[in-house]
């Protein structure tokens, strides 16, 4: 069956005649969608997932040195635009904006830095409706974001060092548009819907992939250094 197509189920419906007047058909019913972001330094891809309901959204970490997928945590009830994304040069965290849908938020908009493959914030920003880009990482892994350090609040990192404004033409963000790029093994790797392949090979899907609920490790992390961009 090809990559992210569904059936949906219809009864047979008949008329006194015995002629069935519905059958089974192809529904309209979305793919997921997969967003790729290749780090630098180290044999690691953040793939963030979004599900068939457009406001789920899964982390997962792939080492593609061994092929080994980390599935992490969910976000739900969040918009985010994939471009507006980036993982860290050495493949230890990433970074993201989401708008919170959730009622009781209001629409809240914030900028994250986590530990990848989970959601859970090591650094957040302060709610900035309306702001969705400006973060991302300097190419020696500092967190470069427009509202810099004064932006930020402290979660799960540690304090955050003194540091100079940084020339934005210099910011890493390891998106890879369209999903498509080589990796350290030479294989040529394509995105079609919620699946991965590696030199036209399925290697990774992810259509059955639903909710479930999972912790982040308290673990000590690296110091975050965050930067600000030159005007």
């Amino acid at each position: 069956m090809r990559a992210g197509k569904h059936f949906e189920k219809i009864e047979l419906a008949t008329d006194g005649m015995g002629n069935v007047s519905r059958i089974s058909r192809p529904s309209k019913m979305p793919s997921p969608k997969l967003f790729l972001y290749k780090a630098r330094d180290a044999p690691v891809v953040a793939i963030l997932r979004r599900g068939t309901v457009k406001t789920e959204w899964e982390l997962i970490r792939w080492n593609t040195e061994t092929d080994e997928f980390a599935a992490g945590q969910w976000l739900t009830k969040a918009q985010m635009n994939g471009a507006y994304a980036a993982i860290s040069p050495k493949g230890n965290y990433f970074a993201y904006h989401y708008m919170s849908l959730r009622e009781e938020e209001g629409n809240a908009c914030y900028a994250v830095v986590s530990e990848l493959p989970y959601f859970s914030a090591s650094l957040i920003t302060d709610n900035h409706a309306g702001v969705w880009d400006g973060i991302a990482f300097t190419q020696d892994g500092a967190v470069m974001h427009t509202q810099g350090q004064k932006g930020f609040t402290m979660k799960r990192a540690c304090a955050l060092p003194i540091s100079p404004v940084y020339d934005t033409a210099l910011m890493y963000k390891g998106f890879c548009d369209g999903g498509s790029f080589t990796d350290a093994r030479g294989r040529a790797i394509t995105v079609v819907g919620g699946a991965i392949y590696a030199d036209g090979s399925l290697l990774y899907d992810t259509a059955d992939h639903t909710f479930k609920s999972v912790e982040c490790p308290e673990e000590e992390l690296e110091e975050l250094v965050v930067v600000k961009p030159k005007a």
